[in-house]
């Protein structure tokens, strides 16, 4: 295995995450770099918005290694979050984070998430959290 491919195999465990959100949403995910290192799925739907899909907890996917450490240490995997970013300027237009999500929930964060599009304006944008502990957050951010 080249390096290149062992270094995207770090983040295999995202197929059945790619397979749901394609079978719900018709679109294709795949891994993006979105620089510095930063690896998300990711996809560009219609009406101009651009998808990305990270861990629950900190941004973008961790690595196997890094998920497995997290789980031995406290028990469950890291989550998922999900960006809606406007495909033009960037911006984000929606985030939804779930510390407790698995691979199945994923779509349903996505669908949280463009529901909060609408809330997005010129100044902030709508953010929704389940933490670890269960608790719901949800606020405004300035863009």
């Amino acid at each position: 295995m080249s390096d290149w491919q062992a270094y995207w195999a770090q983040y295999d465990y995202t197929k059945p995450v790619e397979d749901a959100l394609k079978a719900e949403f018709g679109v294709s995910f795949g891994l993006w770099n979105t620089g510095g290192g930063c690896i998300c799925l990711g996809a560009t739907l219609e009406g101009g918005y651009e998808i990305l899909v990270g861990s629950g907890i900190d941004g973008p996917l961790w690595r196997n290694d890094e998920r497995e450490q997290y789980k031995a240490e406290h028990g469950w995997y890291d989550g998922y979050g999900v960006g809606v970013y406007d495909s033009e300027d960037g911006y984000t237009l929606a985030y939804v984070s779930d510390a407790l999500a698995n691979d199945t929930d994923v779509p349903a964060l996505l669908m949280r998430a463009l529901s909060m599009v609408p809330l997005s304006d010129s100044e902030s944008y709508a953010t929704w959290e389940r933490k670890p502990d269960g608790t719901i957050a949800e606020r405004r951010y300035p863009k």
